[in-house]
C-alpha cells in the first residue's frame, strides 16, 4: 500500500475519528489478503501502514500542542478560553489504534477468525476500562426482551417495529416501568447501537429499527460501487409495473454516470428488490413505508437525506436572472409553475468525478467577487464540504454540484462554494462581481453568504477540535495579503445584525498597500 493508497482507504478514517470521537478504539482489518503475493508481501504492508498510523496519531497530538501555545501567546488569551480549554480536553483522549489484522474475506475461516479476535479485544479491561459499568437490571432486561422478540418471531425478521406496539410489549414484560422510562432505555440502546430510534426525524419518529444490519443492507443497495450493474439488472416487467418504459433505464445510468443523479423510480425498484430477495418481504405497506411510493419517499430516503448522503433534486432549468428572490420573512411566488412539481430524483454528490457543469456556468473568477475563505485547522474532515453543499443547496435552485466545487443561485446573484489546498485546507465562498451593481445588492449577497456560513458553522461544530479562521483575501492582482475577520461568529449568531465590525472605515488597506471598500470585503452595511 503506496502512501496515496493509505490516505485514500486508511488515512481518512482515522483522521475522521481524531475529530469526531476522539477516545475511540479502532481495530484495521485487511480485507483482501488473497491479492497479496505471497506472507511476505502481507508483512511488509502490515508494517508500512503501522507506521503510518503511528505517524499520524503523532502529528495529531503535535498539531493540538502547537495550536494551544499559539493561541496562548496572543494579545489577549482570554479571547481563546474556550479553545485552549477544548484542546486540553482533547489532548487528554487518545484514540487507540489496535494492531493490523489482515484476512481473506473469501475464506469463512479467515472470517470466524476475525470475530474471536474482535471478542477478545472487546473483553480486554486494559482496552476498555469503563467495560464493567453500573445500569439498573431493567436495561439489562429490556435489551434480553427485544433480542427475544427477535428470536421468537414476535417481530419480522427486518426488525422494524412501530414503537407504540414495542412500549406496549415490553410493558406487559415490565409492569412497573412508564413509557417515559422504557423512552429512557430504548434511547440508551439506540446510543450503544443495539437498536435504531430516530426520533429527532418526525419521518421516522413512530419506528424502531431493533435490527441495524437490516438498515445497513439498504443503504449498501444504494450506495454502492457496481451500481450500474445492478441497474442493467432490471427486468423490463418490473419497469412496466412503476409504468416506466425500457428506455429510462439507459438515461438513469447516463444520468447517475454523468451528474451522480438517481431517479426515485430506480431506487424503488432497487430497494424492493433487496428486500424481496433477501428478506423474503412481500407486505406492500412495508415495501412501501421503506422504499415510498410516487407521492412520497420512504423510510431510507429519510435517513439517506437525514445523514446528508443525498439531495432531492430534478434536471435544472436554465439560469432566470428575473426570478424572484426568495427572502424567509416574505411569501415568494414562483416564476414558473413547473417550480412546484414533485422531486424526481436524487443528487448523490460523493459519487461525483468532475467539476465540468460547475466550471461551464461560473467561467471563471474575477478579483472583484465577493470572496472569502473559510480555513480549517487540522484540516476539512473528509465528507464536509458535500455535507455543506447538500444541506446549502436544500435552500437555493438552481444549482450545480461537482466534485469539490459548487454553484447556487439565489434571484440573479450567482454563489461558488470550493473545497480549496495550499499549504491550509480551506472552503471558498465567492459571489460574481457582474452581480454586484449596487451597494443593496451587496448586502443582499451579503445575507446569502450568511446563511452559507451558518450551516458550516452547525457542521463545524459537530467536529471536536475543528477550529474555522475567516478572512477575505485582497483584490488586488497577485496580492497574498488578506483581512481577518474577528467577529463573524456573532455576525451569524444575531439575526438581527446587519453591521458587522461597526468600527470598521468605508476603506481597508492591506499590508501591501492596496485599497477596497469595507462592503467589498466584510458585511457593512454603507451607512455604518
Amino acid at each position: 500500500m503506496d502512501d496515496q493508497s493509505f490516505k485514500e482507504n486508511v488515512g481518512f478514517w482515522i483522521k475522521n475519528l481524531q475529530l469526531k470521537v476522539p477516545d475511540s478504539v479502532v481495530l484495521l482489518v485487511g480485507t483482501h489478503v488473497d491479492q497479496c503475493k505471497d506472507e511476505t508481501e502481507v508483512n511488509e504492508k502490515k508494517k508500512h501502514i503501522k507506521e503510518q498510523v503511528e505517524e499520524m496519531l503523532e502529528m495529531h497530538t503535535t498539531n493540538l500542542e502547537l495550536r494551544r501555545k499559539n493561541l496562548q501567546l496572543e494579545d489577549d488569551p482570554s479571547l481563546n478560553c474556550e479553545q485552549i480549554n477544548q484542546i486540553e480536553r482533547l489532548t487528554e483522549y487518545k484514540l487507540k489504534v489496535l494492531d493490523f489484522v489482515p484476512i481473506d474475506c473469501t475464506k469463512k475461516g479467515d472470517i470466524d477468525t476475525l470475530l474471536t479476535h474482535i471478542k477478545k479485544e472487546v473483553l480486554n479491561k486494559e482496552i476498555f476500562p469503563n467495560l464493567e459499568q453500573t445500569l439498573p437490571r431493567c436495561y439489562y432486561e429490556v435489551e434480553n426482551d427485544i433480542q427475544e422478540f427477535l428470536e421468537k418471531d414476535d417481530i419480522p425478521e427486518h426488525g422494524i417495529v412501530n414503537q407504540d406496539e414495542l412500549l406496549w410489549k415490553l410493558k406487559n414484560r415490565h409492569v412497573t416501568l412508564d413509557d417515559d422510562k422504557l423512552k429512557l432505555i430504548l434511547q440508551y440502546l439506540h446510543r450503544i447501537g443495539v437498536i435504531m430510534w430516530y426520533k429527532e426525524i418526525p419521518e421516522l419518529a413512530g419506528s424502531v429499527f431493533v435490527k441495524p444490519s437490516f438498515l445497513i443492507s439498504l443503504f449498501k443497495t444504494i450506495v454502492r460501487h457496481d451500481l450500474v450493474q445492478e441497474l442493467n439488472k432490471i427486468p423490463i416487467t418490473q419497469l412496466k409495473s412503476e409504468n416506466t418504459p425500457g428506455i429510462e433505464r439507459k438515461r438513469w445510468i447516463n444520468d447517475y454516470k454523468d451528474k451522480a443523479s438517481l431517479s426515485n423510480v430506480a431506487i424503488r425498484i432497487l430497494v424492493q428488490n433487496e428486500l424481496q430477495k433477501n428478506y423474503c418481504i412481500t407486505d406492500e405497506e412495508l415495501i412501501k413505508e421503506v422504499v415510498g411510493s410516487r407521492k412520497k419517499e420512504g423510510s431510507l430516503l429519510s435517513l439517506l437525506k437525514h445523514f446528508d448522503v443525498c439531495l432531492s433534486t430534478k434536471h435544472n432549468s436554465p439560469l432566470n436572472p428575473k426570478a424572484n428572490e426568495f427572502s424567509p420573512k416574505e411569501n415568494w411566488v414562483a416564476s414558473s409553475p413547473s417550480v412546484y412539481e414533485p422531486q424526481d430524483a436524487c443528487l448523490f454528490p460523493s459519487f461525483l468525478s468532475n467539476n465540468e457543469q460547475v466550471k461551464q456556468r461560473w467561467e471563471s473568477d474575477n478579483t472583484e467577487d465577493l470572496n472569502i475563505h473559510v480555513y480549517f485547522l487540522p484540516e476539512v474532515p473528509h465528507g464536509f464540504f458535500h455535507r455543506l453543499v447538500i444541506r446549502t443547496c436544500s435552500l437555493y435552485s438552481p444549482h450545480w454540484i461537482g466534485k469539490d466545487q459548487c454553484m447556487l443561485c439565489s434571484g440573479n446573484k450567482r454563489f461558488l462554494l470550493k473545497e480549496g489546498c495550499d499549504e491550509d485546507q480551506f472552503i471558498e465562498i465567492r459571489c460574481k462581481e457582474s452581480d454586484l451593481e449596487t451597494s443593496e445588492d451587496i448586502q443582499k449577497a451579503w445575507r446569502v453568504i450568511r446563511e452559507i456560513m451558518k450551516r458550516l458553522n452547525t457542521l463545524t461544530e459537530q467536529w471536536q477540535g475543528l477550529y474555522q479562521h475567516v478572512v477575505s483575501p485582497c483584490k488586488a492582482q497577485g496580492c497574498e495579503e488578506f483581512f481577518t475577520w474577528n467577529d463573524w461568529k456573532e455576525w451569524l449568531e444575531d439575526s438581527g445584525a446587519n453591521i458587522f465590525n461597526v468600527g470598521l472605515e468605508d476603506k481597508q488597506t492591506c499590508r501591501n498597500g492596496h485599497q477596497r471598500r469595507t462592503e467589498l470585503l466584510f458585511p457593512k452595511t454603507s451607512d455604518a
